[in-house]
């Protein structure tokens, strides 16, 4: 649809004060534009369909975010379809990303060689004893570092320095979990 500048400013006025026979009038003139570029992004004619929905309610929560000093109405609605488009995509390769990398981690743990703690249950179990035993007070019962500095016998220095090792090694094996969600 080719609006001239008074009417443009007139359905984004009916737009920004909630009128919704101006968003179908909105819907009914640009959204087989905006389809169209979101199939030319996506690739996909039912995920643009989805995603042309997506676009056409955060265009309606946001209406009043728009500002006709700087740009055309059709640039702003174009830029906010674009933007949608650009997060799925973004979405679909983390996901593929993390379906490949959970297919891979998933075979090495059907198969545990050193994992023994993760197929127990715990992952205190990858620690050394004086760690897991610290640990496993610390964050299975409860206790406070004095309490088990207490019970342990041992100063509070020593067992604050097992809890930071064991956390560090706890990272270092899970390092790239971390690495892959970042």
């Amino acid at each position: 649809m080719t609006t001239t500048p008074q009417t443009e400013a007139y359905l984004v006025y009916t737009l920004q004060t909630g009128q919704a026979s101006a968003f179908a009038t909105l819907h009914r003139n640009y959204s087989s534009a905006l389809f169209n570029v979101l199939v030319g992004l996506v690739g996909d004619y039912e995920r643009a369909e989805d995603l042309l929905q997506d676009s056409f309610v955060k265009i309606w929560t946001h209406i009043h975010h728009y500002d006709p000093a700087q740009g055309r109405l059709y640039t702003w609605l174009l830029t906010i379809t674009r933007n949608v488009a650009l997060d799925e995509l973004r979405s679909r390769k983390v996901h593929t990303k993390a379906v490949k990398y959970i297919s891979q981690r998933s075979s090495e743990l059907t198969q545990p060689v050193v994992n023994t703690g993760l197929v127990n249950g715990s992952v205190f179990a990858l620690l050394p004893p004086k760690q897991r035993q610290i640990m496993e007070l610390l964050y299975q019962k409860g206790w406070t570092l004095l309490e088990i500095a207490k019970k342990l016998k041992l100063p509070l220095g020593t067992v604050k320095t097992r809890v930071r090792m064991a956390i560090q090694t706890l990272k270092q094996f899970f390092h790239q979990d971390i690495c892959l969600y970042r």
